[in-house]
């Protein structure tokens, strides 16, 4: 594999669309990272047979990575979707990924039955699709850490507290943090006490003591040389307070910190405490913050949670931004959850593909077509070609190559397309004119199952009953389908499409009813350039219709055989509509 990287790239992505992934079972890349299967473009109707998603979770990649990750796809996450269950990447950071690209946003994570609180609990990292769960904080032996105490209420100049300081003591530094987090020296040292233990399931201890003498937790006059000199949230230059301070011979898990204080005015907030490993150039937080405390009182302890590592994570996201399509949406934040986006994506940031192999015009037009919102969860391997016919199915369209080497789609629509070509007597090859009624189309009921909750496999359904089929047909199949379909209202409404339930709907299919279909063989080049899915208008005497012949009525093509020796067509269409 003779190629070089030109300029910065995607981490993944090599010239020409193609991507790697993985080991280096097949060589090695001469760019960041490794790749597996071994890269080759691929073109036209083979994107159909490749399997995505195409990028899967190796140790090479993720050196900290949970062990029973490895050759799991990384997911591809469209729509609004609860549930996920995450996989950790970094079991000593505390890493967890969602999916493989940048998403819109994380709204809950949950521990079983425990609802971690972002921020506090957890920091999320949206650009890598990650979240890091902020664990009990633990401090390395004869290592320096910074804290901070935070306040919540607003700056008034009146109504703020003074955090007590020892100026006699000159072991670390304490800091003024202002708005713009910058960390400002201030004489002496915040008087506090750590507690913690060296194992979570050990009893607590003093572990660092920063009062007068080493000793043990003193109270109010028990210090000597200490003010109440540190204001906090009296002015935009004291929206925070720091200290710095060195761990002694012995790594523990800090269980509390205990500060004193005094209020002045009348502060009505809460105070909670951060710790970082550095807090220049930017602040490093180890673990997560301690509880929130109600500044009401004083010489009080600031509790931090005593978490081990999760155990049944789960996650509600937004997935993929438009803005990930920058030759269509430069820019844009709102979330992908359009079936035409969708494929578009796929087929681009996924597959590897050109946009411009894509019919702009086809897919602007299924977009205002197709609305309803969808939510396509991708954690397991599925041939792009088995992948679009849950979305044709759940959408009633067709995703199709043309004989400009272009992808378009094709979409069920009321009325009669400009230009539909209309054929008659003379265009059919004499003897191959044959029309049939297919029973077996006749379905009693139609079950949409929409929805599925990743974590437990489960559908929502929904379903729609015509009782012609029983009692007209002595019928009583049940058809199913899966879609990708997000609400109870679109997936309603598809069920009723199905059956042609609803008269006023565009896209009916008519199952309660049986299919007429035609099949015939058209004379040299007419319909050359269809494909399935289009319509065409037929007249035809002495067919089997109520007057014995058809007068322009629209049929769907649906299969076409295209023979090259003789330049004709054999076609099959559907009725379109079953008015006549």
């Amino acid at each position: 594999m003779a190629w070089q990287p030109t300029g910065d790239m995607e981490y993944g992505q090599m010239p020409g669309g193609g991507y790697y992934v993985g080991n280096m079972e097949f060589g090695q890349c001469p760019y960041v990272g490794f790749y597996s299967p071994p890269y080759y473009e691929i073109k036209g109707i083979e994107m159909l047979k490749t399997n995505i998603p195409r990028y899967k979770y190796w140790i090479s990649d993720y050196p900290n990575l949970d062990p029973r990750a490895e050759g799991q796809v990384i997911p591809e996450v469209y729509g609004d979707i609860h549930n996920i269950t995450p996989i950790c990447v970094d079991t000593i950071a505390g890493k967890w990924k969602i999916a493989r690209r940048e998403i819109k946003a994380i709204d809950a994570v949950r521990d079983g039955e425990t609802t971690l609180v972002a921020g506090t609990d957890y920091t999320t990292d949206l650009v890598h699709a990650e979240f890091t769960i902020l664990q009990t904080p633990y401090l390395s032996p004869s290592t320096t850490y910074y804290f901070s105490i935070e306040g919540d209420w607003t700056i008034n100049g009146t109504d703020f507290i003074r955090v007590c300081r020892n100026t006699g003591y000159a072991n670390g530094q304490s800091y003024n943090i202002d708005d713009a987090n910058v960390w400002t020296p201030s004489a002496s040292d915040i008087l506090f006490v750590i507690f913690g233990k060296e194992n979570l399931e050990d009893a607590e201890s003093v572990m660092l003591d920063w009062g007068l003498e080493g000793e043990d937790w003193h109270y109010g006059s028990g210090w000597g040389g200490w003010d109440n000199g540190l204001p906090l949230r009296d002015n935009a230059a004291h929206t925070r307070l720091g200290q710095s301070f060195t761990n002694g011979v012995t790594g523990f898990y800090v269980t509390k910190i205990q500060i004193y204080w005094l209020g002045y005015g009348t502060v009505t907030g809460n105070i909670k405490i951060k710790i970082f490993s550095t807090i220049a150039p930017s602040e490093t937080q180890v673990g997560c913050s301690s509880y929130a405390l109600d500044v009401n009182g004083s010489n009080q302890a600031l509790n931090f949670p005593q978490r081990g590592t999760p155990s049944e994570l789960l996650a509600d996201v937004q997935g993929y931004m438009l803005g990930q399509l920058p030759t269509l949406y430069p820019g844009s934040t709102v979330l992908m959850d359009n079936v035409s986006d969708i494929i578009q994506d796929i087929y681009v940031n996924v597959l590897g593909g050109a946009i411009s192999d894509l019919n702009a015009t086809d897919f602007s037009a299924l977009k205002t077509a197709r609305t309803e919102a969808l939510v396509v969860y991708l954690n397991e391997e599925v041939e792009f070609g088995n992948l679009l016919q849950k979305f044709e199915a759940g959408q009633l369209f067709k995703f199709l190559p043309n004989l400009s080497n272009q992808f378009t789609v094709k979409y069920y629509a009321s009325g009669e397309p400009a230009g539909t070509p209309h054929l008659r007597d003379e265009d059919f090859v004499k003897g191959t004119f044959k029309m049939t009624r297919n029973w077996q189309a006749i379905f009693q009921r139609v079950q949409v199952k929409y929805y599925q909750n990743p974590s437990s496999q489960e559908w929502q359904i929904v379903e729609e009953i015509s009782n012609i089929a029983q009692y007209v047909y002595r019928n009583q199949k049940t058809l199913q389908i899966e879609t990708f379909l997000k609400d109870k209202t679109a997936a309603t409404q598809l069920a009723k499409d199905y059956l042609g339930t609803d008269a006023t709907s565009s896209r009916k299919v008519n199952l309660q009813q049986p299919q007429i279909i035609l099949e015939f063989e058209n004379l040299e080049c007419l319909n050359w350039d269809k494909i399935p899915a289009e319509k065409n208008k037929i007249t035809r005497t002495r067919a089997m219709s109520a007057s014995g012949n058809l007068n322009g009525i629209l049929f769907r093509l649906f299969e076409i055989e295209k023979i090259i020796s003789s330049g004709n067509c054999r076609i099959k269409a559907i009725l379109d509509s079953l008015t006549y």
